[in-house]
């Protein structure tokens, strides 16, 4: 990696931390700005790619995310929602090829929050 690459990954970083402290401080849903945020620093010229090594990815970079995730948690939300998690997450691959038609053709299987079986 050169110089250049590295400061310009020290930018990147720098700046998703930037948007992502904007948007805590504003209320606005953090992924959708940092996703904005991915796709104009992708159109710039000149801008060298970056790949990562997906096990460092998934050693390195998920934990903290789940773990922030977690702490930034609802209990309450969570057990509003348990029914419809429960549902989709215990789904076979028939079931959820069935459900993503469905949502997909317009006729969505969910009906005031709770999951509606025909």
């Amino acid at each position: 990696m050169t110089v250049t690459h590295a400061l310009a990954l020290l930018a990147v970083i720098g700046g998703a931390c930037g948007v992502a402290t904007l948007t805590r401080a504003k209320g606005v849903a953090t992924p959708v700005l940092l996703v904005l945020a991915g796709l104009a620093v992708s159109a710039i010229p000149g801008m060298p790619v970056f790949r990562l090594n997906p096990q460092f990815v998934l050693i390195a970079v998920l934990p903290p995310l789940v773990y922030t995730s977690a702490l930034e948690s609802s209990h309450l939300s969570l057990r509003d929602s348990v029914r419809t998690l429960t549902l989709l997450s215990a789904c076979d691959e028939d079931s959820c090829r069935i459900l993503s038609q469905l949502i997909r053709s317009g006729r969505s299987p969910v009906a005031g929050g709770r999951l509606v079986v025909r």
